[in-house]
């Protein structure tokens, strides 16, 4: 008898990591629109797995790739990068960081094979939505442009839950429903309410819920903000003597016995129904920019 644990269960649809090459190609067949998720392999608290970024946008990419087909609408679901810009991290084990010249290269080299299979709208979603993550994307996107003439767009799923260039009836009305459900008492970003709550409904097995704690930081809250002063390299690692940037996560969010707990806000007060009403509107808002792309010429 197998004993392993059951940590999650993968639901369709399927992406290419998922798909033998003949379903791939039945896919492409049907639809030049491509996504790819960009995420990333950092910490998110002592009760969220590393993880949280890659598997947090590409249920938003399935989601909304169900709904948009049952509206004659087909996308390709390419397999996720689960590493990006996660420097400020590496303090925390687990966190795995890529350099920018490799990221850019990455998502270049990745999008090529796309572009060459028949996609030529591409689809870039943010995973870890840091603006050097972001950077990234733009930089990629660019090269693809002068390269193929790829169409390309960026999706933020952060920036998505509170405001889309074309709102509709059903994307205001679910946003302000979600502001309404939300129960933490201050601020709450990296690994608070909102992302706990969102991995609780995608993988609730991988949450550690003993491990919640509330982690209040109005230094680690402005900086989210965009209230940065000025940063630097600090903290040489062990071996490689690379700086991380500084401060970040280890130096200016809630500490506890002597070093960073990792995140922002309440984690104890998500529940599963605020995140799916989370991932609801990310993906109403993810549907209304794939529909938009598979419009323009």
């Amino acid at each position: 008898m197998d004993e392993r644990e059951s940590l999650y269960t993968v639901y369709g649809p399927k992406t290419a990591f998922e798909m033998t090459w003949r379903e791939a190609e039945l896919v492409m067949k049907e639809t030049d629109i491509g996504i790819l998720v960009f995420g990333s392999t950092e910490q998110h608290g002592p009760h969220n797995p590393s993880g949280a970024d890659t598997l947090i946008p590409l249920e938003i990419a399935k989601r909304s790739a169900i709904q948009l087909e049952k509206e004659g609408i087909k996308v390709f679901i390419s397999t996720p990068i689960p590493f990006g810009m996660a420097q400020h991290h590496l303090r925390f084990p687990g966190s795995l960081a890529l350099r920018p010249e490799t990221a850019i290269s990455l998502v270049y080299d990745l999008a090529t094979c796309l572009v060459d299979q028949g996609i030529q709208k591409l689809l870039l979603m943010v995973g870890h939505t840091s603006a050097d993550q972001t950077a990234v994307l733009n930089l990629a996107a660019l090269k693809l442009q002068q390269r193929y003439g790829t169409m390309t767009s960026l999706y933020n799923w952060a920036s998505a839950s509170r405001e889309i260039p074309y709102p509709t009836e059903e994307y205001t009305r679910e946003r302000d429903r979600l502001k309404e459900m939300a129960r933490s008492a201050f601020f709450s970003a990296h690994g608070g309410e909102g992302e706990t709550a969102m991995m609780l409904a995608i993988c609730p097995n991988l949450v550690i819920n003993e491990w919640m704690e509330p982690a209040r930081s109005d230094e680690g809250a402005a900086r989210y903000k965009g209230h940065v002063v000025g940063r630097k390299g600090a903290h040489p690692g062990e071996k490689s003597g690379l700086f991380t940037p500084s401060p970040g996560p280890y130096d200016d969010f809630c500490m506890k016995d002597g070093r960073s707990l990792g995140h922002i806000g309440d984690p104890t007060v998500a529940t599963v129904e605020y995140g799916e009403q989370y991932l609801k509107v990310c993906t109403i808002a993810l549907i209304e920019q794939i529909k938009r792309l598979h419009l323009q010429k």
